[in-house]
């Protein structure tokens, strides 16, 4: 067999009918694609990993006290949206280990069981998963995220950005 007769393309209608989606969207594009498919979300695990940030990075496009995982969620109020990821940059997914330090990935939602269950899908993962509480603490995991990117760059360490609180022995 060829080296991609196994692999089965996955369409976007597809991938909308599995029960917890990630999306890969700008957050600029994710609200019109959340409101363009509100009905085949509903009732789904809505998995938001998208930070409100300028095409620099310099800079927020959301207002202080709010979130793109809160905005998303008031879009699709029939989802449960799920923050995760917001913590870490691209390169991370490539090196979820750095510096013999597992990154850490804070989890959010408001839907307590909906959290629950994804923390359990991505246990498996190579990234220390956190009970990251409700949905608005995205208001700050999304800034501190441009914060940590600002040290990194200054230390170095860039485009590695992600947290590892010391001392939490999960």
């Amino acid at each position: 067999m060829g080296k991609h007769e196994n692999t089965i393309p996955v369409s976007h209608e597809i991938a909308l009918d599995a029960e917890i989606i990630i999306h890969s969207l700008w957050f600029k594009d994710v609200i019109p694609w959340a409101k363009q498919n509100k009905g085949k979300l509903a009732n789904k695990i809505l998995i938001d990993i998208v930070n409100p940030f300028t095409e620099d990075f310099n800079d927020f496009t959301l207002n202080w006290g709010q979130s793109a995982a809160e905005e998303l969620q008031n879009v699709i109020p029939d989802t449960k949206v799920v923050g995760a990821f917001k913590n870490t940059f691209f390169r991370v997914f490539e090196e979820p280990i750095h510096n013999n330090l597992k990154s850490d990935v804070y989890v959010t939602s408001d839907n307590e069981k909906a959290k629950e269950t994804v923390m359990e899908f991505l246990s498996s993962t190579p990234f220390r998963i956190l009970d990251g509480g409700k949905l608005s603490n995205n208001r700050t995991i999304e800034r501190l995220t441009l914060f940590e990117r600002e040290l990194a760059i200054r230390y170095g360490n860039y485009p590695y950005v992600s947290n590892h609180l010391f001392g939490l022995n999960v």
